[in-house]
């Protein structure tokens, strides 16, 4: 309807929303493909907002897929858009997700400076923040085998997590709990907190979680000597990893992109097109206004060339009839006098 009707705010907002389902579902083609169309639509509306809000999620499409340099290029692009008009309210989240990509490349310090600066300018309230940052931390030191350190800061994860029903938070920080004590060598609380861990990713249908739990229970099974167990575990691995990422995935995803450039491409070739209609218009309308004014400018040209040509003869006219006027009057006067002379005459005469 959205569609029909073009309504391109609300198409924004559904885009964006079916990319989160999508994302939660780890179906990633599916979800890029809809972010790169809300992407689209907040430009075509220029939502400064929404487009931030689609380039972080995009971000986190590449993230979750290992492209990691590519990830920090979104995430930079949306903390730009961000800055640059005042747009700070999800701008930590923008923040933890950039860390946890620093942290992905080996830039472990930058990462943890990243995180806890957002803890420091965080009140609070705000403990969905709290969370990611502290497993953000914890996520960091687990990948530089800083054991203890890992398992300080996924306990106070945990704490706010659980303390605010955040079930898929929990989930994850359960594995890394569960994954720091197989390291530790102790199998029975690594596999009650899986056991955990599991139960919580069946309840939301997490693809990814489910995969990365199933390939830590092959390992502990088979550290254990279970061996049927861990055989077990790890066909479900490969399975939800072969759902995830496959081939078809590969290729939806680089088609969602072209797709994407394509209809980039396309708008500005439309916009050149407007802006060369428009440059026609205006040449034409220019070369009109030439016209008309060289017209104008003529037409004056020629006005002040008559009524000067008109003044000429008025004055002319007026000098011819001075000078008439003037011979009238001599006329008069002397007729006048010869009047006067010859009633003179005749009145002496007379007497």
């Amino acid at each position: 309807i959205a569609s029909e009707f073009g309504i391109e705010e609300r198409l924004v907002f559904l885009y964006n929303n079916l990319g989160n389902i999508y994302t939660s579902t780890s179906q990633f083609d599916m979800a890029i493909d809809n972010y790169l169309k809300s992407l689209q639509y907040a430009r075509i509306i220029e939502n400064i907002s929404e487009q931030a809000i689609a380039l972080n999620n995009i971000g986190l499409i590449n993230y979750k897929l290992g492209n990691f340099e590519e990830a920090i290029v979104y995430y930079l692009d949306a903390l730009e858009l961000r800055k640059a008009n005042d747009l700070y309210e999800d701008i930590n989240t923008t923040y933890i997700n950039l860390a946890l990509c620093y942290n992905a490349i080996g830039n472990r310090q930058e990462a943890i400076n990243a995180f806890n600066s957002v803890l420091n300018n965080t009140s609070d309230s705000d403990k969905e923040i709290i969370i990611d940052a502290y497993f953000g931390l914890g996520k960091t030191h687990f990948d530089q085998n800083r054991n203890a350190e890992a398992e300080r800061f996924f306990n106070l994860a945990h704490d706010l997590a659980e303390s605010d029903g955040e079930i898929k938070k929990l989930s994850s920080i359960e594995y890394y709990l569960a994954y720091i004590h197989f390291r530790n060598n102790n199998i029975s609380k690594a596999l009650s907190l899986l056991n955990d861990s599991q139960e919580k990713a069946q309840k939301i249908n997490s693809w990814e979680r489910l995969k990365n739990n199933y390939e830590l229970f092959s390992s502990i099974y088979e550290k254990n000597s279970d061996y049927l167990h861990a055989y077990n575990n790890l066909k479900q691995f490969v399975a939800y990893k072969d759902s995830i990422f496959n081939e078809q995935l590969a290729e939806k995803f680089k088609d969602a992109f072209v797709n994407y450039q394509e209809s980039i491409s396309d708008e500005i070739i439309a916009g050149q097109q407007q802006r060369i209609k428009k440059s026609r218009q205006y040449a034409f309308l220019l070369g009109l206004s030439l016209v008309f004014a060289t017209v104008v400018v003529i037409l004056l040209y020629r006005n002040n060339h008559y009524r000067r040509r008109m003044n000429e003869k008025l004055d002319g006219l007026v000098k011819e009839r001075t000078n008439e006027l003037i011979n009238t009057n001599e006329k008069l006067i002397k007729s006048r006098k010869e009047l006067n002379n010859f009633l003179y005459k005749n009145s002496h005469d007379i007497s």
